[in-house]
């Protein structure tokens, strides 16, 4: 029996633990990443701002539904195979060199945006994405800075773009 509670004593501390220290963690965080890719900066800026293709060439995006009409800003929902669906609204938009991208619903447990910042150079299309993200549950903040990593959704984002233009062109 004191073995038995023992046990039940660790794993009934195992959350309040991860609870604890995920609440000092930084709830916001900024991470970037950049690539170039050999292609001509319009048709990268054609590829991230085609939403609706989103399922053609990111493996883990089962579908898109475009929220908004062509009266106002570009607002869609993706829609995952093991997740729930997050709903993402353009905030700014320049000439095919930048775009900023929020998610919109604040009952999540994080939330934030991209920034995707293209450049022409002398190699192709250098691409930068910023996240500028919030993680608002501790648990969450925990498993994303210990587990997961806050950069591997865009270093995911940027494996996908790459093979989809590897793919394309030739």
């Amino acid at each position: 029996m004191k073995y038995f509670l023992i046990i039940l004593g660790t794993l009934a501390g195992i959350p309040l633990i991860v609870y604890g220290i995920g609440s000092f963690l930084p709830q916001s965080h900024t991470v970037s990443h950049q690539q170039t890719f050999e292609v001509p900066q319009q048709q990268v800026w054609q590829l991230i701002t085609d939403v609706k293709s989103y399922p053609d060439w990111r493996p883990y995006v089962d579908s898109v539904k475009v929220l908004s009409d062509s009266t106002e800003a570009l607002r869609w929902r993706e829609y995952y195979r093991e997740a729930e669906s997050l709903p993402f609204v353009v905030t700014a938009s320049n000439d095919s060199s930048k775009l900023v991208t929020k998610i919109t619903d604040s009952d999540l447990p994080f939330g934030g945006t991209w920034t995707y910042a293209i450049d022409s150079t002398a190699e192709g299309t250098q691409l930068t994405i910023t996240e500028n993200g919030e993680i608002y549950s501790p648990i969450y903040r925990f498993i994303s800075t210990v587990f997961v990593g806050h950069d591997t959704t865009i270093k995911q984002y940027f494996k996908d773009l790459e093979r989809r233009l590897k793919y394309t062109n030739h």
